[in-house]
């Protein structure tokens, strides 16, 4: 009985050291890989919409691109949910409006593509369902939402998929 104890206790010691170690991983190397910029700060989505010019400033460099909300670590009133948005205390999941605008005026929505956790900061990630046009230069985005969410910042972000490998 003490032997089957032993093996499960190792073997549950195991697996947390393996998530921890994968966690660290993602974290310390992939962190290093993705590009960002910083859009805005300090930034209060609300219904009312809100544009952010971003003119000559972003464009495709990298093969998975998304904007990225820096949600608020000290904000009670919204949490996080790896699943599907960002939840708020009543239980709802939120997803704000995001549309990026190219330089011809056409408008690309994003939509909910995950998110990830870098030190104790939470990011929701909101994406093109497909491959934006490299051959484009985006100059806006607009982003609002019907239940505000605060946000320490707005970023342009990406990365390569190889250099996940």
């Amino acid at each position: 009985m003490k032997n089957k104890r032993t093996i499960v206790i190792t073997g549950l010691i195991g697996i947390s050291l393996i998530i921890i170690g994968l966690f660290v991983y993602i974290n310390f190397f992939f962190g290093k890989y993705i590009k960002e910029i910083v859009l805005e700060s300090d930034f209060l989505i609300t219904s009312d919409g809100k544009e952010i010019n971003i003119k000559n400033l972003v464009k495709i460099e990298k093969d998975i691109n998304y904007i990225s909300i820096l949600l608020e670590p000290s904000d009670e009133t919204i949490t996080f949910n790896g699943g599907g948005g960002i939840r708020i205390p009543s239980g709802e999941i939120v997803n704000p409006e995001i549309k990026l605008l190219d330089e011809d005026g056409k408008e690309y929505l994003l939509a909910y593509g995950g998110s990830r956790h870098y030190g104790n900061n939470e990011y929701a990630n909101y994406r093109y369902q497909v491959d934006l046009p490299v051959d484009k230069k985006y100059e806006k985005v607009l982003i609002r939402s019907d239940i505000p969410i605060k946000s320490q910042k707005i970023i342009w972000s990406g990365y390569n998929a190889k250099d996940l490998k």
